[in-house]
């Protein structure tokens, strides 16, 4: 069965309601809207689309959209084969690498995120309700890590552990290319500590 989703990456071409607060521990704003990004999904056609028109594999493997828009998408260069235009009626006859770019409107997300510790290596912020942690589904740039280190000037950040999209508290982030693997229990003892946390922590090995 041929993967049912085309999209694997993305690149934003603008945004917009997001203002920069400098001097101030948190990222102050209300609304972040990613709008009119371009996403290209990468497919091998497989052994099943062979001696089938490409317009026919499209409109019955992929439902998220209607032939018609498969047909007016190839013929304006949207979908194309190995990098090259190709037509509705083109006959697939070897594998072939085949790259979809659509416009995508990331939904909006609360952008206020307090910044409440922070060190040459360690960064606790709190996550609002609302927020993926890593880009997901609909969500891309929209999301913590990424509005992060965009604010950060594309410093280097990574999870130590995460949160669900719909639940707010402190996530803890790993900076300048550390990883949550480097991160010891005692270590992040010692930093909690330094936010005023006495409470025993139990570390299941």
């Amino acid at each position: 069965m041929a993967d049912q989703s085309f999209s694997t990456s993305s690149t934003s071409t603008s945004t917009s309601q997001h203002t920069s607060q400098q001097q101030q521990n948190e990222l102050d704003a209300t609304q972040f809207t990613v709008i009119n990004v371009k996403s290209c999904g990468l497919k091998a056609s497989n052994g099943p689309w062979f001696g089938k028109t490409l317009i026919h594999n499209l409109s019955t493997e992929f439902k998220t959209y209607p032939k018609s828009y498969y047909e007016s998408a190839i013929t304006n260069g949207l979908i194309t084969l190995d990098s090259n235009k190709t037509s509705p009626s083109h006959t697939l006859k070897t594998s072939s690498l085949l790259r979809h770019i659509v416009h995508r409107h990331e939904p909006p997300v609360p952008s206020l995120i307090p910044l409440i510790f922070e060190s040459p290596t360690l960064l606790i912020v709190s996550k609002p309700c609302g927020l993926p942690v890593h880009p997901c589904g609909s969500y891309n740039h929209n999301s913590l890590i990424p509005l992060l280190s965009k604010e950060r000037k594309g410093e280097s950040l990574n999870c130590i552990h995460r949160l669900d999209r719909l639940t707010s508290g402190l996530v803890i982030i790993a900076k300048g290319g550390e990883t949550g693997e480097k991160w010891s229990c005692r270590c992040l003892v010692v930093s909690l500590r330094q936010l005023g946390a006495h409470s025993r922590l139990e570390c299941v090995a």
